[in-house]
């Protein structure tokens, strides 16, 4: 998967800006970004600030167990795959969809 051309900064910037009162379709017709993407950007921003966008070089890795868990989770129902993503900061839908 292509890393984001996207800074930290304007990530940040873009879901203050929705938490700010700006709605997804309005930001992703001005930034030409896709609405889901939004979405999941201001879920992690809302949790863990401008950190989360923060990320060190290289792709991220999973122990088994944490997979598990993060499986598990979606399918007892406890959260939607956009949800599990947020709470333990997992790369991308994606990712924890490949998982499941």
């Amino acid at each position: 998967m292509a890393k984001s051309p996207h800074t930290p900064e304007f990530r940040t910037k873009v879901s203050q800006e929705y938490l700010d009162g700006s709605s997804y379709p309005f930001l992703a017709g001005k930034y030409g970004i896709g609405k889901t993407t939004l979405q999941q950007w201001v879920a992690k921003y809302r949790l863990y600030g401008i950190a989360v966008f923060i990320k060190p070089s290289g792709n991220s890795s999973y122990s088994p167990d944490f997979k598990k868990i993060c499986v598990e989770a979606v399918l007892s129902g406890e959260g939607s795959v956009d949800d599990v993503v947020a709470k333990h900061n997992i790369s991308s839908r994606e990712v924890l969809r490949r998982w499941i």
